[in-house]
């Protein structure tokens, strides 16, 4: 590379060739003069030299991209009035001259590709007509650089408020220069508007090397649901008192949805409802839906689980826009239920249902869409999971079938959690399950991980309903507790279901007990639950028995 310095001899040896020349012919005419014997005395006016200074850009040194246009705007003056060009170099190696200069001042311009990373100097000489230059040149020094976003790693899958994030961005020189970097990054929400996270400045890099940059940060308490996205970009530098990254930007990497916080079912009033087999009743009649609408605003609810098919979701569509418009103007959430225990080993059928609603909401209004999808599929009720003569399960590591089933069954629910992710729609996913999935020998492992069965749904949903079937409230603390801070740790909901069907072992249900003491098991599990970042309050199984509950 030619350093400034040669640049410089350079320049004054091609002033001093031409300010010779213009000499040597002065000279030879004044001894033609004197030899003809004509002259007395000679005056000889002496020319001044033109001048050369910067107008755009006005700093000396500016940095660049491989790839940028940069426009070189200079002014020139004369005294003697005689300007008349300019010539460009970089470097020290002639570029252009430009003949378009007249009188005493003028500006002229000249634009340059630079395609390659480096440090260039850029110098500019003014001339006159008498072919005198400016004894120095308007300087320019030009680092045209190179970075680029080797890989990002952001968070992925369901996280909700409150959990921390990590991510992960490899930035790599590739350009001829030694310097560091400012990365900004920043995490999309699904408004479009920012979480924009603090910027890090790389280490010094030489050409070729590169750096992992890790941003940690808690997804604030308020983080709105939906798909998130993962930004970063790569900057000249970055002013901490404007808090403002500096120009050029030399890399940009995003990824799309980065993860997804799901919609919080119990946002408003902690207490979800089932509403089974006179849905569709509900749904044609008026008058049953005010019922419904009415009794869910007089007892707390916010939440329905209602019972869908694929059939009535294709075959009239309709009737559910208009529910779930009527139940969404009223502060109510709808979530789509159904399940079957032959699901767990027929999955085509599971997925299909699951596409029937994913359909159904991409051909509605936003306010006619399902908020979620809830499912009760119960593998345990399968004739060929086994039990002892009592009716009670084996547990996962007494019966090769059963854990067998199980894994299926883990299977189905990642598939369902994938499939949901993929659609594109905010939907909730959530599961529910029996108090005893936590109990000795129905750990198991999976994915890698060895835990509790309980413990690998929650992995695959947004939240559990862990269906505390008991009319005693301290058994229902007991047996939730566990699914409750595994929820903590995961991130995860839990929403606590009582019965008031009638049963035959009346120790499961509120049916002989009443309001009452359903009212009063709420008020001890909230008192148990209610600092816990996990617990999202209860659902009631279901609606017929419950509004006859005395």
């Amino acid at each position: 590379m030619i350093r400034e310095t040669d640049c410089r001899n350079y320049h004054d040896e091609k002033i001093l060739e031409r300010k010779w020349s213009v000499t040597t012919a002065i000279i030879a005419m004044i001894g033609v003069l004197f030899t003809a014997g004509t002259v007395d005395a000679i005056t000889i006016n002496q020319n001044t030299a033109p001048s050369a200074s910067k107008i755009d850009p006005v700093t000396d040194k500016v940095n660049l991209v491989i790839g940028d246009t940069r426009n070189f705007l200079l002014r020139g003056t004369d005294p003697d009035g005689n300007l008349r060009g300019t010539e460009w170099y970089i470097n020290g190696k002639y570029q252009t001259s430009h003949f378009i200069l007249s009188g005493t001042i003028g500006t002229d311009s000249w634009r340059h590709i630079f395609n390659a990373s480096g440090m260039y100097t850029v110098e500019a000489l003014v001339f006159d007509a008498q072919n005198a230059y400016s004894s120095q040149p308007a300087t320019w020094i030009m680092q045209v650089d190179a970075a680029s976003i080797i890989s990002l790693s952001p968070p992925t899958g369901i996280k909700n408020p409150g959990n921390s994030l990590s991510s992960r961005v490899t930035v790599k020189n590739i350009g001829v220069n030694t310097r560091s970097y400012w990365v900004g990054f920043g995490y999309q929400k699904p408004d479009g508007t920012f979480y924009n996270l603090g910027p890090q400045q790389t280490n010094i890099l030489f050409p070729g090397s590169q750096q992992t940059l890790i941003f940690n940060w808690n997804l604030p308490q308020d983080a709105p649901y939906g798909n998130y996205n993962a930004v970063t970009r790569i900057w000249n530098g970055y002013d901490p008192v404007k808090d403002l990254m500096e120009s050029p930007q030399y890399d940009s990497k995003s990824s799309q949805k980065a993860f997804r916080i799901p919609s919080d079912p119990f946002k408003f009033q902690p207490r979800a409802i089932y509403v089974w087999g006179n849905a569709y009743k509900i749904l044609e009649s008026p008058i049953e839906t005010g019922n419904l609408i009415q009794f869910a605003r007089d007892h707390g609810i916010n939440t329905f689980f209602f019972y869908t098919d694929t059939s009535g979701l294709t075959g009239n569509p309709a009737l559910y826009r208009e529910f779930i418009l009527k139940a969404h103007s009223n502060n109510l959430y709808v979530h789509a239920l159904n399940g079957r225990s032959a699901w767990t080993t027929d999955h085509q059928a599971a997925v299909n249902y699951i596409m029937t609603v994913l359909n159904y909401n991409k051909n509605s209004q936003p306010t006619e869409k399902f908020d979620g999808i809830y499912l009760d599929i119960e593998p345990y009720t399968l004739s060929s999971w086994e039990k002892d003569p009592d009716g009670n399960s084996f547990s996962l590591a007494r019966s090769s079938v059963n854990k067998n089933l199980a894994i299926q069954y883990l299977h189905l629910l990642s598939s369902i959690n994938n499939t949901i992710s993929a659609s594109g729609e905010t939907l909730t996913f959530g599961e529910d399950i029996p108090f005893w999935l936590d109990s000795n020998g129905f750990d198991l492992t999976y994915n890698g991980k060895t835990k509790l069965l309980s413990s690998h749904i929650q992995d695959q949903t947004d939240f559990i309903t862990v269906m505390d079937y008991t009319d005693n409230y301290n058994n229902a603390i007991t047996w939730a507790a566990y699914e409750i801070n595994y929820g903590i740790a995961a991130g995860k909901y839990v929403v606590i279901a009582f019965e008031t069907q009638k049963l035959d072992n009346p120790e499961s249900t509120f049916f002989e007990e009443g309001n009452v003491a359903l009212e009063n098991a709420f008020r001890q599990v909230n008192y148990s639950f209610s600092s816990k970042s996990s617990f999202k309050g209860f659902a009631i199984h279901d609606y017929n028995s419950y509004k006859a509950l005395r």
